[in-house]
């Protein structure tokens, strides 16, 4: 089957969601976990604005909730 480039092409932040994702479900950032946006960003290598939109991401396909405290997130399961 052929495919272009651009198909093969995947935007920054589908690929730190798909990274923080794994991280998550592996549980190497566990509920309850504090994390500050530059240490996850420096953790995956990539500047905060992704980072941002991963965790918005986050919310709504995998339940979590994050509630900002300042520069850092609580990262928890919402109970459904």
């Amino acid at each position: 089957m052929y495919c272009s480039k651009f198909e093969l092409y995947k935007p920054l932040r589908d690929i730190v969601f798909e990274t923080i994702r794994e991280m998550v479900l592996k549980g190497g950032l566990k509920p309850g976990m504090r994390l500050m946006e530059v240490e996850l960003s420096k953790r995956v290598n990539v500047s905060r604005t992704p980072i941002r939109e991963a965790i918005r991401k986050l919310e709504r396909d995998l339940s979590l909730s994050m509630a900002e405290g300042g520069p850092m997130f609580l990262i928890f399961p919402l109970k459904t």
